[in-house]
């Protein structure tokens, strides 16, 4: 299977191993801002990808998300 952001060889079914590393940051760092802030998950990836100081793989993973849930 390969990466569906990069086409690299997926380390699971989604996510290659550093999409994927990129992917659990999100999840694991979106508690901190839900307690913080109070954002929902979708108002929270959204902040990800348009902040240009977040990591470019993890706007990534969150523009993918993003992008599957239109």
């Amino acid at each position: 299977m390969k990466c569906i952001i990069c086409g690299r060889e997926a380390e699971n079914k989604d996510y290659c191993l550093l999409h994927k590393k990129a992917c659990e940051n999100l999840k694991e760092k979106y508690e901190h801002w839900k307690k913080a802030l109070g954002l929902s998950w979708r108002d929270y990836l959204i902040q990800v990808a348009e902040n240009p100081f977040s990591g470019v793989k993890a706007r990534q993973v969150a523009e993918t998300i993003l992008n599957e849930d239109k």
